[in-house]
């Protein structure tokens, strides 16, 4: 699909009527016809590394149970600080045989948000390959880089959280110096997840107010 045409940079002040049902530091808006901002996100990573759980801790719904198949569609309406969001969210597959379908979605996004899981060592290439693309094939999107499974410490092996999170970290100081490695749970820390929505939103706002 073409998701220029589902995300259309024209289209951020069209008029809606919908319930807010999720006020974050603010209280809920009336029924009354408010500004709906659509909101195009990609969410990558690499197999495993928490995507869907990831997207099911914010916008709730059935958490699937199978791996993401090359790529899949979700549409959400929510109120975030204040505002409405009509968010789309595609979430693809990190699979080595689905990268070829990568510029194809980060063309036109305003954010994508990568996964990683840093209790596999084996997934680093593919997180440093998947954030190259965010920064090389979008057109002035935001990029988060979230550190998923943050309630594995104590249970998992510490050296390699360590290892690849220092591995990680110089890479980014090299190729990337103004990213940050976001930590998340999302299965204990739902509000993790959220201030990512939150701050990629209230960052979207600011910078549309500049023209207005």
């Amino acid at each position: 699909q073409n998701f220029g045409k589902l995300v259309p940079l024209s289209g951020f002040f069209q008029k809606a009527t919908f319930p807010c049902d999720y006020g974050v530091h603010s209280p809920p808006l009336s029924l009354s016809p408010l500004n709906l901002h659509f909101f195009g996100i990609v969410v990558v990573g690499a197999p495993h590394s928490g995507k869907s759980t990831f997207i099911h801790s914010f916008f709730g719904g059935e958490e699937p149970f199978v791996e993401t198949f090359a790529a899949k569609l979700q549409k959400h309406r929510k109120c975030v600080n204040g505002v409405n969001v009509g968010f789309q969210v595609w979430e693809l597959s990190g699979r080595e045989r689905f990268k070829i379908m990568l510029p194809m979605y980060l063309r036109h996004t305003l954010a994508v948000i990568v996964t990683f899981d840093p209790w596999d060592r084996y997934s680093l290439e593919t997180t440093r390959g998947l954030i190259r693309a965010a920064r090389d094939k979008t057109n002035n999107a935001d990029i988060i880089l979230c550190s998923t499974k943050q309630d594995k410490k104590g249970t998992a092996r510490l050296e390699t959280y360590e290892f690849t999170k220092k591995r990680l970290e110089d890479f980014l100081q090299k190729e990337c110096p103004s990213l940050r490695i976001q930590e998340i749970s999302a299965k204990t820390n739902p509000k993790s997840v959220a201030d990512i929505f939150q701050a990629l939103v209230q960052n979207r706002i600011d910078k549309l107010n500049q023209f207005i």
